[in-house]
Order: structure tokens, then sequence, then C-alpha cells
């Protein structure tokens, strides 16, 4: 890794698709048609696509479309699933079972968690199927103190400074 290569680091999107795009328009990361302009950058999703907004599948394959297109620019696109993410992929795995613990099924608590019918659709669902891949474990790869944190959730897009790691 280039120390010079910038990293941007985006969580709790939250299926809010035409906020990432003009945050990610902003920040010189793809052009007004979402394509890939980040050259070298590195950009790192820490979940949370789905559920509460409108469009978590056009999230999900818009991630997934810059993932291929930065690595063709010598950029990288990583991507690890937040809490959300990982209740809409036990609904679609367990649906309507109890666990020892919980309260209701995996269909109630997801739904109790903000969970958004249209991101659980069996057609969307089978475009991104390989979900299941993306890991906490790519994390370790990036250095936080060269990062600069951006949160976006449904109603304000906020900068925060990079961590101290003091």
């Amino acid at each position: 890794m280039n120390p010079m290569q910038p990293i941007l680091v985006i969580g709790d999107i939250h299926g809010h698709y035409q906020q990432l795009l003009h945050l990610l328009w902003q920040h010189t990361l793809v052009n007004k048609k979402g394509i890939w302009t980040g050259g070298t950058t590195i950009l790192v999703f820490v979940g949370d696509f789905v559920d509460r907004g409108p469009d978590g599948i056009a999230v999900l394959d818009l991630v997934m479309r810059l993932q291929s297109e930065a690595a063709l620019a010598g950029g990288q696109v990583a991507a690890l699933l937040g809490n959300h993410d990982l209740l809409l992929l036990a609904v679609r795995r367990f649906g309507m079972y109890r666990t020892v613990g919980m309260s209701a099924d995996f269909r109630e608590n997801w739904q109790r968690n903000g969970g958004c019918e249209t991101d659980l659709a069996a057609e969307a669902l089978k475009r991104w199927s390989g979900l299941e891949r993306w890991s906490a474990q790519a994390w370790e790869r990036f250095p936080l103190e060269r990062c600069s944190l951006e949160r976006l959730n449904a109603r304000t897009l906020e900068r925060s400074p990079a961590p101290s790691r003091r």
C-alpha cells in the first residue's frame, strides 16, 4: 500500500443510494453517472448498506460495481458487513425460526430494526448472494490513522477527523 494513497471510510448508508452517490461525487470518487473516478483511492465501507432507506439493493449493486471499477484503475473498494446487513442475511437464511434467547423470529427482529421489505425481494437477493464473503478481516489491512471518516445517515452528511491512535 502506498503511504500517499488516500483512504476514505464510509458507513451507515442504510439504503440511501442518492445520498451515497452525492457523497462519492463530492469526494471525486465517481462522476455524475456514478462511474469510478477515484484513481488509486482506497474506499472502505463499514457496513449497514440496507434497511431504513428506500434502496438498499441499489447501494449494494453500486458498491459491488465500484469494487471492479476501482481495481481496474489501481484503487480499491473494500466492504464490511454491518449488523443490519447480517440481520438481512439471517432473515434470508432462517426466516421464521427462533433461537434461544430471542423474543421473536429472525424476520420480526429484522423488521423491528428497520428492515425494508424491498431489500428482501427474492430477485434482488440473488444478485448479491456473495455478500457473505465480505468480512471484518478485510479491515485489518487499512491503517486507521490515515483514514478520513465519513458518516452518512438519512438526514445529514457529517465529516469527522481521523481517529487518534494514542
